[in-house]
């Protein structure tokens, strides 16, 4: 088991009520899996708590049987690597320079570039096949370059489980597919577990093993694409109508949306 969360809430302090309220699931190790659900709902609150970025106020997360709060911020990031939404820097490092930060939650203080970190930047730069960037500097890129470049920095951590938060929200449809198949690349001949807050369903269908769709800070549905992914749970969490269809004897739905206006 990659990941297990048992009875998991959470409350901002300036919050009337909870973002989180007992969540509990698990995540298998090399599942490719999906968040969704409607803004607000507590997807990027709960990636926060996977990660440790904020404290769990109540119940318990597990990373490998490890339980997280027993972990230092080394410790997660040794087994987590996270892709944020965006990334931004004042700063115009170049493509290798960018990968070769996510060395750091393997290095000791004072200690300079060993011949292993070389190796492993480098081969998280082929993976995510951006060799040809590695001296350009990142204001010199575009969109879908930067995410990659980004994706190869998380790969250098060398982690078990890959985190991303939408992702690809700022990237055109082709940019879109081109993420998504290079991560269900990695997650098949990788075997990392991908876990992303998704917004579009069809990709959400076309990708992951296993959907969690949240509602009001609570798990709605959890489970296959066609388990999840139906016209009355999208209505009721979503509240659009849609048409589901499948295509080809396919288990992954398509999704169409019914306009408001006619």
């Amino acid at each position: 088991m990659a990941i297990k969360v048992s009875s998991l809430s959470f409350q901002y302090p300036a919050s009337p009520a909870k973002v989180l309220d007992s969540l509990s699931f698990k995540i298998e190790k090399n599942q490719f899996v999906g968040i969704i659900g409607p803004n607000g709902c507590g997807k990027t609150t709960l990636l926060k708590c996977l990660t440790n970025m904020v404290r769990i106020q109540e119940g318990n997360i597990f990373l490998f049987d490890k339980e997280l709060n027993s972990l230092t911020t080394k410790q997660v990031a040794q087994l987590v690597g996270v892709v944020p939404q965006r990334w931004e820097s004042s700063f115009s490092f170049t493509a290798k320079e960018l990968v070769a930060m996510g060395r750091y939650a393997h290095k000791q203080r004072f200690i300079r570039d060993k011949e292993t970190d070389e190796q492993v930047i480098n081969k998280a730069m082929k993976a995510t096949r951006i060799e040809h960037l590695a001296e350009r500097p990142i204001f010199q890129m575009s969109g879908g370059e930067l995410q990659r470049v980004v994706i190869a920095q998380a790969l250098a951590q060398t982690p078990q489980i890959l985190i991303l938060d939408e992702a690809t929200s700022h990237l055109d449809i082709s940019h879109q597919l081109e993420i998504f198949d290079l991560l269900k690349e990695l997650n098949e001949q990788q075997e990392l577990t991908i876990i992303s807050i998704m917004h579009d369903l069809n990709f959400a269908s076309q990708y992951c093993d296993q959907i969690i769709m949240m509602r009001e800070g609570k798990i709605f549905s959890q489970g296959s694409p066609k388990e999840t992914l139906t016209a009355a749970n999208i209505k009721e969490v979503y509240g659009v109508d849609v048409n589901v269809v499948f295509t080809n004897d396919s288990e992954r739905p398509l999704i169409s949306v019914f306009p408001r206006i006619n």
